[in-house]
């Protein structure tokens, strides 16, 4: 799913409530409601981060991002650049969602070799940037375009959630099912299983902190450890500024590295 801008602020920003009574709502309209509540995509604004990274051995790197987010005839673009520390400073990653069934467009700027390059078809099964999540876990693609089913209500760190599993169709994805548990009423993503193609379970991402922010929910602690290679990545919410408004250049391929 648009896991990290689905990460990235998704759950990062809550809007309207559901309509009809939580018994009434299919599986479908759940992890819609999930998706237009923007839990999982950054859709306006800028947002400041911080990534660590840790191996099997306890070893953890650090790393700072700054997010802009912005949003155009129902379509998202997002623009996210490492600042810190100075191997990785000014590698930025353009993700520009596409309608209908096409594939969101991906570009990753390395200034190392001053060169922008997309990312597409299994290149986005590949580690963003040496963390536990890959390029594809920043669509939207394994919950939306899954066979979905409603389970039994669940409780998660003391939340009801609705628990929904989804049975991927993608060919392409790493992952052969996705189990979800989101908040009942915030319709934030609590808990999400990722299971490898075997069947086996492969990853587990957790919301550990949701703050009030400006009046909207926030997942401000994410954490994604991979089951199988005993390594985790979390995510830290430093800084929101939904206020803060870019031009139509900072979501231009052209301009990444400028």
């Amino acid at each position: 799913m648009k896991w990290i801008t689905t990460v990235l602020s998704a759950g990062f920003l809550l809007t309207l409530p559901p309509t009809g009574t939580a018994d009434e709502l299919t599986a479908q309209g759940i992890v819609d409601q999930m998706i237009d509540a923007n839990n999982l995509s950054f859709e306006r604004g800028k947002m400041d981060m911080k990534m660590v990274i840790q191996n099997k051995r306890g070893e953890s790197r650090e790393r700072s991002i700054r997010a802009f987010g912005k949003k155009e005839n129902g379509l998202g673009k997002t623009r996210i650049e490492f600042i810190e520390p100075a191997d990785v400073r000014g590698t930025t990653l353009l993700l520009l969602e596409q309608a209908g069934d096409e594939d969101d467009l991906q570009y990753l700027y390395l200034p190392a070799f001053k060169k922008t390059r997309r990312i597409a078809g299994s290149q986005k099964n590949g580690s963003f940037m040496g963390s536990d999540f890959t390029y594809a876990d920043m669509e939207s693609r394994d919950a939306q375009e899954g066979t979905k089913t409603r389970g039994t209500n669940e409780t998660v760190g003391g939340q009801e959630t609705f628990r929904i599993s989804v049975q991927s169709t993608d060919a392409e994805s790493d992952y052969s099912k996705v189990e979800l548990w989101i908040h009942t009423t915030l319709f934030l993503p609590l808990k999400t299983e990722f299971y490898d193609r075997k069947g086996a379970l492969l990853k587990v991402m957790q919301a550990k902190k949701i703050e009030k922010k400006n009046g909207e929910f926030v997942i401000t602690h994410l954490r994604l450890k991979n089951i199988q290679k005993g390594s985790q990545t979390d995510l830290f919410v430093n800084t929101i500024d939904q206020s803060a408004t870019f031009s139509d250049a900072v979501f231009d391929r052209s301009t990444l590295g400028k």
